[in-house]
Parts: C-alpha cells; sequence; structure tokens
C-alpha cells in the first residue's frame, strides 16, 4: 500500500507541474518545428477579429488560436485553429484569412465563421444482440425443495443470449451562460431480455439427482433507464487553455424474471448475485488543461454508487491528443489516449491509438488498438492483461456545409482478449457493429446495429 500511495503522489506531482507551465513552453517541450516552415516573409500580428458572429463572443473564437496580438505570425497555429473550431457543432462552417495591418509587415488575422444553430439536439435508436459463454466465470446458485424452507447453494456455469433494444434523446445549448459553456440533458433507455442456461461447474455433481435434467432456460425482461446532467467549460477562469466538466447520472434498473425453474425434477433455482431492483447516481468531475497544438492533460474524479447501497471513489490521470478534423464524419487525423485509474480495490492502466486514412473521395477506413492491464491491491497475484483491435469503414453519403448537413453509414468489427493468469482464465471479444447519421443545423439522428459475443475460458 505504501508503494501504491508513493506512486500516486508521483503522478499527482507531474500533473500539477504539466497544468502549471506555460503553454508556449509546453508546445516546445511537445512538438518540435522545423525553422524552414516557418512563413516568409516575418508578419507581425497587428490585430485579431471575427466575421459572421451574431451570438457567439468573438474571445470565445480567438481562444481556440494560440497567439497574441504583437507575436510573429505562424501560419501552423492558423491552421491548428481552424481545426480545432472545424470539429464544434455550433459553427458550419469556419474559414480563417489574412488582411493588411496598419504598415508594412504587419496583419490583422479575420476569423470568418458561419453560425449553427446553439440548441442541439441529438436522438437515436438502436439494436444490440449478445452472447455469454463462461467456462470458468462460476456464478452460485441456491435450491430448494417445494414447500421446504431449507435450501443448498451450488456453483454452476453460465450460457446468456441477450436482445436489447435503445433509445436515446440529448438537448445541449453550446452557449450557456455565455461564452461558449455547454449544458447538455440526456436520456437514455434500454429495454431487453436474457436467457440463461446453466450447467454444474463441479464435476462431483454432475450425478446429482438434483442436477441430472436441465430444464429450460431461465428468461427474464431488464429494464434501464437513464438520466443525465452535463455540463462543460471550455475556457476556464477566462483561459484559453484550461477547461472543466462536471457530469451526474442516475440509472434506474428492474430485472423481471419469467421462470425461475432452471431444473425438471421439483427444484427451484434461483440467482442471488444483485437485487430484482435498484438506482444507481455516478457523479464525475474532470480538470483538463490543453498544450502543444492538439494534446491535453486531465484529471478526474468519480463517485459510483452500487446495487448494494454503498459508494467508491475513482481517481483517474489521462493524457492525449485528437488530430481528427470532424467530431461526427472524421477524414483524416488520429486519436492518441492514455490513463492510470486508481480505485479502493485496484489499480488500471490503459492506452488507446486510432488512425484515420482517407481512401477516396468520402470513404474513410479507421484502425484502432488499445490494451490495458489491471492489478488488484489487496493480492499481487490478481491481475490481468489485455489488447482490443478495431476496424471500421465509413461512407460520407451527402455533404452541405452550406447548410451544415451531412449524412454517412459506417460498419466496423472488435476482436480483443483479457488474460487472468494466475486463474487460468481469460475472455474472447467480438464485436460487429454498423450505423447511420444524418445532420441536420441542429439535429443529429442516429441508428445502430450491433453484435457481441464473448467467451469465458
Amino acid at each position: 500500500m505504501k508503494m501504491h500511495s508513493l506512486v500516486a503522489k508521483k503522478l499527482f506531482f507531474v500533473f500539477c507541474l504539466l497544468m502549471l507551465m506555460p503553454g508556449s513552453v509546453m508546445g516546445k517541450v511537445i512538438e518540435t518545428k522545423n525553422v524552414s516552415e516557418v512563413s516568409t516573409p516575418t508578419l507581425v500580428i497587428d490585430d485579431i477579429r471575427c466575421n459572421g458572429n451574431e451570438t457567439t463572443e468573438c474571445s470565445f473564437v480567438t481562444k481556440k488560436y494560440y497567439q497574441q496580438i504583437g507575436d510573429i505570425l505562424d501560419t501552423d497555429e492558423i491552421a491548428d485553429a481552424k481545426l480545432r473550431l472545424g470539429t464544434l457543432f455550433q459553427f458550419k462552417s469556419v474559414d480563417i484569412y489574412l488582411e493588411k495591418g496598419g504598415q508594412r509587415g504587419h496583419v490583422v488575422v479575420v476569423f470568418d465563421i458561419t453560425e449553427a444553430s446553439n440548441i442541439q439536439y441529438d436522438l437515436g435508436a438502436g439494436y444490440q444482440y449478445a452472447e455469454q459463454n463462461s467456462e470458468k466465470s462460476r456464478e452460485q446458485y441456491c435450491y430448494s425443495d417445494l414447500g421446504s424452507e431449507s435450501s443448498s447453494c451450488f456453483f454452476v456455469t453460465t450460457n446468456i443470449k441477450q436482445s436489447d433494444y435503445q433509445i436515446n434523446a440529448k438537448i445541449t445549448d453550446f452557449n450557456f451562460l455565455g461564452n461558449g459553456k455547454e449544458l447538455s440533458f440526456m436520456f437514455f433507455g434500454k429495454r431487453g431480455n436474457s436467457e440463461v442456461k446453466a450447467s454444474p461447474a463441479d464435476s462431483f455433481m454432475n450425478n446429482s439427482f438434483y442436477l441430472k435434467n436441465i430444464s429450460e432456460p431461465s428468461k427474464s425482461d431488464n429494464d434501464n433507464y437513464d438520466f443525465s446532467l452535463h455540463y462543460y467549460d471550455p475556457h476556464l477562469f477566462d483561459s484559453s487553455r484550461y477547461y472543466l466538466s462536471a457530469n451526474i447520472r442516475e440509472s434506474k434498473y428492474t430485472h423481471k424474471q419469467k421462470n425461475n425453474k432452471l431444473y425438471s425434477n421439483g427444484i427451484y433455482a434461483f440467482s442471488i448475485s444483485t437485487p430484482t431492483k435498484y438506482k444507481l447516481t455516478n457523479i464525475d468531475f474532470s480538470l483538463g488543461r490543453r498544450f502543444a497544438s492538439h494534446s491535453y492533460i486531465s484529471l478526474d474524479v468519480s463517485r459510483k454508487s452500487n446495487p448494494f447501497g454503498s459508494a467508491h471513489k475513482i481517481y483517474s490521470m489521462s493524457y492525449g491528443w485528437n488530430t481528427e478534423d470532424d467530431a461526427l464524419f472524421p477524414t483524416q487525423g488520429e486519436i492518441f489516449s492514455s490513463s492510470i485509474t486508481s480505485t479502493e480495490t485496484r489499480e488500471e492502466g490503459s492506452v488507446y491509438y486510432k488512425y484515420n486514412f482517407d481512401l477516396a473521395e468520402n470513404k474513410i477506413f479507421s484502425l484502432g488498438s488499445s490494451v490495458i492491464y489491471t492489478q488488484s491491491k489487496h493480492s499481487s497475484n490478481n491481475y490481468g492483461y489485455g489488447g482490443e483491435l478495431s476496424a471500421r469503414f465509413t461512407h460520407i453519403s451527402s455533404i452541405d456545409k452550406i447548410n451544415g448537413r451531412y449524412s454517412g453509414w459506417y460498419i466496423g468489427t472488435k476482436i480483443g482478449n483479457t488474460i487472468w493468469p494466475n486463474h487460468d482464465a481469460n475472455s474472447l471479444i467480438l464485436n460487429v457493429n454498423a450505423g447511420y447519421t444524418h445532420q441536420t443545423d441542429n439535429m443529429i439522428y442516429r441508428f445502430t446495429l450491433g453484435y457481441d459475443k464473448q467467451e469465458y475460458k
């Protein structure tokens, strides 16, 4: 535990150091630019202005541009600012050009933007089918003779099939309290049914009278409803570098058992793992700092409840960058993210990378990979590691930049494996997904389909 505490203190010290370093210094540390890439002749910035911003304050726009009046013009910084602004939902289009300044060698940087609606709506629907087979993931069940108050317990392996229908709705004000602050309210609903077929896990019970004949699988209906409120300040303390996000989510779960008779010879079996109806409340805070061109570092604190009435805290530190050119339909760029997470019972580290290949006009192929390592705080022998590979093809079928309308569909797949060496166990994951997205001036419509298969061996 002392080692964990020492590591946590060192990580927190590094986080504070990075948060306090000037952006220009951090940019030099992270990204080194070739002198030959600097525009010639040398131009001095006289002023920075905005055009087309009827409801958006110019200061919000210019905070995405990391140069000040009096600086030597850097064309790379202009390109970076255009990329940052181009990914925001509140703008249909962004153009940046130069005008003559007050004297020779001086210029005015002008941001010409076309605004979209500050109020955005997001509607979605989907269907998900999942299968899970467990050979070594054992669940505890109990049984009793009909009419008897006494019961005995045993372990079983399970085969689970689940179908889920999902809907979600979100409304966002991108100019809450002015100057680009965001407030979102989201609803998510899922209704599904599951089928669980159990088999005895202990070999000595295979000949037991109670477990000889397995009857029809146990069936249940499952409902899940989420309500969440999200706040995001992209320019905390009027800074172009610091940001803050906060989220509170309340989830309600209902599990309705259709038939509990797992076995055919008068035995009544029931799971004792989770309650049939419960509510969870999760609260998350994230404080971050941008640096270099597209990099960030953040410190996150969460409080999550569980079905049994208690709650635990989660601390994590993240670092990464994002150079994708669009939030919904990226055609180029990459994403890198890494995090270290600590809870009361475990520590975890993960790394993720994704790159977009522009194959042809409006056709994009994306490749991603991730690795994860998790370690129990209570036992050095209880650890696991794994990774995933993902691929996705996207076709943008319609583009209307003037009116902010886009449409596109995608199909993707993901495979992964997690290994627990000291438990002689591993889990294999296969996912296939597809979807269609349509964006208008103030609406986003989504439809998704998915299939998951997970094997515990």
